[in-house]
């Protein structure tokens, strides 16, 4: 995803500085947010076996 980037960083660096600036803005933003979600996604893979077990206790066991 960053090589992506960069290579378009490259590419429109003939049309002005204006748009690497962009560019570079919207990929730290994307990096970020995508980082955020990570966490996230982590912290939720954390907590989700002490759910399952709640869960699971939880459920009669005379079925």
């Amino acid at each position: 995803m960053l090589t992506l980037a960069v290579s378009c960083l490259f590419f429109r660096g003939k049309q002005g500085g204006k748009t690497i600036f962009l560019l570079i803005n919207t990929t730290k933003t994307f990096l970020d947010s995508f980082q955020v979600l990570v966490f996230r996604l982590l912290g939720l893979l954390k907590t989700a076996p002490d759910f399952l077990l709640f869960f699971l206790k939880s459920i009669p066991a005379d079925i």
